[in-house]
C-alpha cells in the first residue's frame, strides 16, 4: 500500500475516534479539516475547532477552583459523556490515592488552558496510536523501522509535532476502540540487563502501596529526613535527590526513546505554571525532592486527563510500554541528585517564604509569551526576587504553599519543588541517578473472581 494512502486512512481512522469525545460541532470540524487539509495532526486539528472566543478567553489562563468548575469551562469543548468520565476518574483517583480531595488540589495547581491542552494531547495520541496500529507500514509489520514521516515523539508541548501531508478520507470509515485494561507485561529476552528499574506497587491505595514496598519508603524517608526545615540554598552539596514522574512515554513509542529514559534525557517544555509563565524561548523542567509527591502528579495527568471511555481509573498505572525487545509497566519516575542550589557557574533563587502565592499570581498577569522579552518577563517579579538577577536564572526554587500544601503535609515532609530553565536542564540531566516504572495493582479484597470491577464504577458525582 502506498505511503500516502496510508497516511489518508490513519488520518481518517484517528480523526474518528477522537471526534466523539468533544462537542458535535468541534468533533464535526476535526474529520473535516483532517479530510481536507491532511497537513493537520489530529491535536492541531481539535485545536483550531474551538471557537476562537473560547480559546481565547482569559478565564483559561486562570487555575480552576475545582474538577466541576474546570469540566464547567469545558462545556464548549468537551461532550458531556466525556466530562461525565473526566468527573467519575476524579473521584474515583481520590480513593486509589487514598487522599480525599487531592485530584481538585492537582486540578488548581496550573491554568485552566494547561489541562485542557493535556486532555487535547492525549486524545491525539490514543487515536493516532490506534490508527497506527490498524493500519501499519509495511517496513512496521517486517518489523523495521517505520520512515521519518511516521516517527512522532511523545511531548507534553502544547503543539502537536506532526508533518504529515496528505489529504485523508473519512468515507465509510468507523470509530473503531482499542481494549484499554491494564495487562501484565511479558517481558522478552534481552541482551542485557536493563537499567531501569521496575517497581510493582499492590494495595487498597497508592499511598498503603507507597510505604509497604520498601524501595519507595526508603525514597521518602531519605527525602524527609534530611534539613527539612532548610531551604535549597542552605543544602549542602548533592544532599538531596530530586525527582521528575511522566506518564507521556505510555503513549507513542519513538526510535530512541528507550535510550532517553534510561539517561534521564528529559526535555523542557512551554508551560505555565506556579512558577514561570509560557515563554516559547523559556522550556521549563520541573522537580520535586519528594518521590511520592511526583509519583501522585504524574498518575493524576494520567489517570484523570485521560478522557478515553473505554479505561478506567488506574490504567495507566498498569499500562505496559515498550523498552526495545523488552516491557516495562506503568509511570516513570525519573531521579537526579544535582547540585544545589544550583550547578557551579550558574544561579539560582529562592522564592521567599509566605510570598509563594504572591509570585503565583503574578504567573497569571503576565504577557502572553512573545509580546515580552524573556528579561523583561523576569522584571515583572521584581517586587519579590529585587532584580536579584537580570534574567531568569537556572534554577528557582518554591515551596508548597496553601491548600496543597495542607492536604499533602499528612503524606510527605519535604515541600520543596524546583523549576529548572536553559542550561539548568542540562545540569539536570547530567546528574541523573536512574530510572524507575512503577506499577500500582488495586487489591481487590472481597472482589469475586471474574467480576469487571473498577473503582470509577463505585463512584457517582453528588447530584
Amino acid at each position: 500500500m502506498a505511503e500516502d494512502t496510508i497516511l489518508s486512512k490513519r488520518y481518517a481512522i484517528a480523526a474518528c475516534n477522537a471526534a466523539p469525545v468533544f462537542t458535535p460541532i468541534i468533533g464535526d470540524f476535526i474529520q473535516n479539516k483532517v479530510d481536507r487539509t491532511g497537513g493537520f495532526g489530529v491535536a492541531d486539528a481539535i485545536i483550531w475547532g474551538i471557537p476562537h472566543s473560547v480559546l481565547t478567553s482569559t478565564d483559561l489562563d486562570v487555575p480552576p477552583r475545582s474538577i466541576d468548575n474546570f469540566l464547567s469551562s469545558m462545556d464548549q469543548i468537551l461532550s458531556g459523556r466525556t466530562a461525565e468520565h473526566i468527573r467519575c476518574q476524579a473521584y474515583a483517583f481520590d480513593d486509589l490515592a487514598g487522599i480525599k480531595g487531592i485530584a481538585n488540589e492537582f486540578i488548581r495547581q496550573r491554568p485552566t488552558r494547561e489541562a485542557m491542552f493535556d486532555i487535547i494531547h492525549s486524545v491525539a495520541s490514543w487515536a493516532e496510536e490506534i490508527a497506527r496500529q490498524t493500519v501499519p507500514f509495511d517496513a512496521e509489520q517486517a518489523g523495521r523501522h517505520p520512515s521519518a514521516s511516521d516517527q512522532d515523539h511523545a511531548s507534553d508541548q502544547h503543539h502537536s509535532n506532526h508533518h504529515e501531508d496528505e489529504k485523508g478520507s473519512l468515507a465509510s470509515v468507523t470509530p473503531l476502540t482499542v481494549d484499554s485494561t491494564p495487562v501484565a507485561a511479558q517481558p522478552s529476552p534481552t541482551t542485557g540487563p536493563c537499567p531501569i528499574v521496575q517497581l510493582n506497587l499492590n494495595g487498597m491505595t497508592i499511598l498503603e502501596a507507597w510505604s509497604g514496598n520498601l524501595t519507595t519508603r526508603a525514597m521518602e524517608i531519605a527525602a524527609n529526613s534530611h534539613e527539612r526545615g532548610a531551604n535549597p540554598s542552605h543544602f549542602s552539596f548533592r544532599a538531596l535527590p530530586v525527582y521528575h514522574g511522566t506518564d507521556a512515554f505510555q503513549r507513542v513509542a519513538y526510535p530512541g526513546m528507550a535510550q532517553e529514559i534510561r539517561r534521564g534525557l528529559l526535555h523542557g517544555s512551554v508551560t505555565s505554571n506556579q512558577v514561570a509563565p509560557p515563554h516559547p524561548c523559556l522550556p521549563i523542567l520541573w522537580t520535586g525532592f519528594s518521590p511520592l509527591r511526583c509519583f501522585l502528579w504524574a498518575a493524576f495527568r494520567g489517570e484523570v486527563l485521560q478522557p478515553v471511555t473505554c479505561a478506567t481509573v488506574g490504567t495507566k498505572l498498569g499500562m505496559p510500554w515498550r523498552c526495545e525487545d523488552h516491557e516495562h509497566v506503568g509511570i516513570l519516575l525519573f531521579k537526579f541528585r544535582p547540585s544545589l542550589p544550583s550547578a557551579p557557574g550558574q544561579a539560582s533563587y529562592v522564592i521567599p517564604s509566605g510570598r509563594e502565592q504572591e509570585w503565583a499570581s503574578l504567573t497569571q498577569g503576565v504577557p502572553e509569551g512573545g509580546t515580552v522579552g524573556v528579561g523583561a518577563q523576569w522584571r515583572l517579579f521584581s517586587r519579590i526576587h529585587g532584580n536579584a538577577h537580570s534574567t531568569w536564572p537556572e534554577a528557582i526554587h518554591c515551596r508548597e504553599f496553601g491548600q496543597q500544601l495542607t492536604m499533602l503535609s499528612a503524606y510527605v515532609k519535604q515541600f520543596w519543588r524546583t523549576v529548572w530553565f536553559g542550561d539548568g536542564i542540562t545540569a539536570l540531566q547530567e546528574s541523573h541517578e536512574v530510572t524507575y516504572s512503577i506499577s500500582f495493582t488495586l487489591a481487590r479484597a472481597n472482589v469475586p473472581q471474574g467480576d469487571k470491577y473498577t473503582v470509577a464504577a463505585k463512584h457517582k458525582p453528588p447530584t
